[in-house]
């Protein structure tokens, strides 16, 4: 009995330390944060067609946050071809052979050559060009600049960055593009209960608030209130930092 119970002790003993070292060392948010960003489009086809860099990842927590902010874990990334037609419908295809190092869309140009249209774009950070092919959708490294690859008249831009980023966001709900929630796994109940809380990032909050109906809106709304209302201090904050996030939920529910 007295060598079960020293097993026993023993096995509890280390499962306290993982415990203790877990909570010190920190691990990843349980919420899925997005980034992304656009290249210009350019009227091709009566398309107006660009690039986008798309990540969802865990931001790091306790410290693996240290010393300069931790690195985070990525749980999807991939650049994308985006065409999108007048009538605000639109084509995506994934774009394979990018290296993907927080491939933020750093500079594009876009040019007829030998007949094929190419975006060119680079990746932060890393200096690294391709060309793509805008007809099969393929991409290449190359070894030189934009400027100096293809030297001649590029084409002029007809959507700035603002205007390809937004058309990108408006994607978010289309189910074209992989959600935030669907590497969450969390129940119903705790989705609205992060929305609530102001928990993840706006992009986050707002792939909760797209599954909601009117109705559900509204009580999510009243949730919120409530909850603003409970707090002992903090209340200017969150009455800040929750702004958008109920603009959005009008906003979708036509409230």
């Amino acid at each position: 009995m007295k060598k079960k119970w020293k097993i026993l002790s023993v096995l509890f003993l280390l499962i306290a330390v993982k415990g203790c070292i877990s909570f010190l060392t920190g691990g990843y948010s349980d919420e899925v944060y997005t980034a992304f960003s656009t290249s210009p489009g350019y009227m091709i086809d009566n398309h107006i067609v660009f690039l986008a860099s798309y990540r969802l990842f865990r931001q790091p927590e306790g410290l693996r946050r240290f010393p300069d902010g931790g690195r985070s874990k990525r749980v999807f990334e991939a650049v994308y071809l985006v065409r999108m037609k007048s009538s605000g419908s639109a084509e995506v295809s994934v774009i394979p052979g990018f290296a993907l190092s927080d491939s933020d869309i750093k500079y594009t140009r876009c040019k007829k050559y030998s007949g094929r249209i190419f975006l060119l774009a680079t990746e932060i950070g890393g200096k690294r060009y391709y060309h793509i092919n805008l007809s099969s959708g393929k991409s290449r490294p190359v070894e030189v600049d934009p400027d100096e690859s293809l030297k001649g008249d590029f084409m002029e831009p007809g959507n700035t960055i603002s205007e390809t980023k937004t058309s990108f966001r408006d994607l978010f709900s289309s189910g074209i593009i992989p959600s935030p929630l669907d590497y969450s796994g969390k129940r119903r109940k705790q989705f609205i209960r992060d929305v609530v809380e102001l928990k993840g990032d706006f992009y986050y909050r707002s792939a909760v608030i797209d599954t909601l109906t009117d109705l559900e809106a509204g009580k999510l709304l009243d949730k919120m209130e409530n909850y603003e209302n409970s707090l002992k201090k903090g209340k200017l904050e969150y009455s800040i930092y929750s702004e958008d996030t109920i603009n959005y939920i009008k906003k979708r529910s036509g409230l």
